[in-house]
């Protein structure tokens, strides 16, 4: 079952023709999807939101963007919460999110998003829906950073950032069944106030990958577009002894983990990124699992910017961060 969902995700990911019948299906997903691009949701009067939102299905590096922008608002002295969607999660009522949570009941990325936070005091809330959500974080800050969401109607929020991949921007150029696009770009576009490209090797650390030459080593992943994690470490000499490849936000049992690794060749640790490791065991095969530490620095004019009402500065393109 697990590779039958990876194998899926990365057909979409990846470009090539599609028959005429999946291009029709593409056609009317193009229609629908660019009016869900804005979501309806309603954001009470006084508390200021900023959407973050992404091109593709999965590996536009959204969340990490989300986090990095929470973090730094809560540095410069902002009451912020953290809205994370609890994907593949079931949440019974809009709650906080503890460091110490079940993965089952927040999701992967609202706990990531709680670890990354706590530190700063930055509350993350997820609910049943992600109106409830926001009900419940509006009580207890003036900004609302919400993971997953481009743009709402009728009222806009008050910035609204797209996430782009560095070399896919627009993923496979199709939306499903045909491709990952989330929504036509046009639409994508004009529902946001700024793109923010993020690099492959943003925030990997150089000198702790340094010390794996020579060392036999594989990659366990279950992200979008994990394409992007083997070119980096390629990029530094870096070459994976083996690779288990997992849909987006699997969460395979320790059980089936060892016998897709028993499958590879053997390697003296494993390679992962924080959201995955939230899911691993300590080790899979008999090697440990280390996770690569990986964090987005946002310049401070880009979080000045989205701090003020006023127009993104003139000459600043937020290709970064």
């Amino acid at each position: 079952m697990i590779p039958v969902r990876a194998s899926v995700a990365r057909w979409l990911e990846a470009e090539g023709p599609r028959s005429h019948a999946l291009q029709g299906l593409a056609r009317a997903w193009e229609a629908a999807s660019a009016h869900r691009v804005l979501r309806p949701l309603s954001v009470p009067a006084g508390i200021r939101a900023i959407g973050v939102g992404g091109s593709t299905l999965g590996g536009s590096n959204k969340t990490p963007l989300a986090i990095a922008l929470a973090k730094a608002m809560a540095e410069q002295g902002e009451r912020v919460v953290f809205v994370g969607h609890a994907y593949r999660a079931r949440p019974r009522t809009a709650r906080l999110v503890s460091p110490a949570d079940d993965i089952r009941e927040v999701g992967d990325e609202a706990l990531l998003a709680a670890r990354e936070l706590a530190p700063l005091d930055v509350d993350v809330v997820v609910g049943p829906t992600r109106q409830v959500a926001i009900d419940l974080a509006a009580r207890r800050a003036s900004w609302l950073v919400l993971d997953g969401v481009l743009q709402a109607r009728p009222q806009r929020l008050a910035r609204s950032l797209l996430a782009l991949d560095e070399h896919l921007p627009w993923g496979s150029g199709k939306c499903p069944p045909a491709g990952d696009l989330q929504a036509p770009p046009a639409a994508l576009l004009a529902a946001s106030d700024a793109m923010v490209v993020v690099g492959d090797a943003e925030g990997f650390d150089g000198d702790a990958l340094a010390d794996l030459r020579g060392t036999a080593f594989g990659l366990l992943l279950a992200i979008g577009r994990p394409d992007r994690v083997i070119r980096t470490l390629a990029a530094r000499g870096l070459h994976p002894t083996a690779t288990i490849r997992l849909g987006d936000h699997d969460r395979p049992t320790a059980q089936e983990l060892e016998r897709q690794a028993r499958r590879k060749q053997r390697v003296k640790l494993w390679l992962t990124t924080p959201k995955c490791a939230l899911k691993w065991p300590r080790e899979v095969a008999g090697a440990p699992v280390l996770a690569l530490d990986r964090r987005v620095e946002l310049p401070k004019t880009f979080v000045d910017w989205v701090l003020s009402r006023g127009p993104l500065p003139g000459g600043f393109c937020p290709l970064g961060p």
